[in-house]
């Protein structure tokens, strides 16, 4: 899977590139330390655990002038559990300035590997998928081609069911915290 996310990451990077405008493209790196929440239906009873999250995120981006897109390689830490995907994000600055106010909205597509609670006797693989929908404010600090970014940045994470004793198990996870990034515009 990993496989085909990267190859359908490199055609799209590779086929956009041929239209770029001068320094509309930009490459960023950054981290995020937060907190959250997981919780667990099955049986109609949920039980819920709050959760510390450490997040790396590697994203390329597309400024248009007014909003800008960027698809992101996301790997979170959550307790000691460890999720990673691609998330594909709107950006939305408010000025044109050297400080640059944004919010963002978007959706991820997610595995979390080795999960805990695992019965290799009823399944043949250790990971389960999601779907993510993130969000976040901040604002954007531009030095010459460099951008420095601090924003509130959250994931909600809803879990694709496991099915354990012929019954359901609804897992979501939630987190946010404080984002550090570095942006670099070619």
């Amino acid at each position: 899977m990993k496989k085909i996310y990267c190859s359908l990451l490199f055609v799209i990077l590779f086929t956009s590139s041929l239209m770029a405008d001068n320094r509309a493209w930009y490459v960023g790196l950054g981290v995020q330390s937060g907190s959250g929440t997981h919780e667990d239906t099955f049986r109609g009873s949920s039980d819920s655990v709050d959760v510390d999250s450490d997040l790396i995120q590697f994203k390329i981006g597309r400024d248009t002038g007014s909003s800008r897109f960027e698809i992101a390689y996301t790997s979170n830490d959550v307790e000691d559990e460890k999720f990673y995907g691609f998330d594909f994000d709107y950006v939305q600055p408010f000025t044109a300035y050297m400080v640059k106010p944004f919010f963002t909205l978007g959706l991820g597509l997610h595995s979390w590997e080795d999960f805990e609670g695992y019965d290799s006797s009823t399944d043949d693989t250790r990971e389960r998928k999601a779907m993510s929908f993130n969000y976040g404010i901040g604002a954007l600090y531009k030095i010459k081609m460099i951008e420095l970014e601090l924003a509130y940045k959250g994931k909600y994470y809803s879990w694709e069911d496991m099915t354990i004793l012929g019954q359901d198990l609804e897992s979501t996870t939630k987190t946010h915290g404080i984002y550090l990034g570095a942006n670099f515009r070619f």
